[in-house]
């Protein structure tokens, strides 16, 4: 149910906290780190995005941009 008073251009996100190990193993597994599976075509890994080196200022920037060129018409 939307307020009268709220934002309808609101965004509202939930972070999950992971412990070490598994972010880690997930960020290696996102960025396709160590031996390769044979179905993985290492010639197209030029196309594959990822979060990696943003920190969290840097996400926030980029969602708030994402949003509004999503928001603008």
């Amino acid at each position: 149910m939307v307020q009268k008073d709220s934002n309808p251009h609101a965004i509202s996100i939930r972070l999950k906290h992971y412990n070490t190990a598994k972010t880690r193993f997930q960020i290696d597994h996102d960025e396709r780190h160590g031996k390769q599976p044979a179905y993985v075509d290492g010639t197209r890994s030029d196309l594959n995005t990822c979060a990696g080196g943003m920190t969290a200022k840097h996400l926030v920037a980029w969602v708030s941009l994402r949003t509004q060129s999503r928001l603008s018409p």
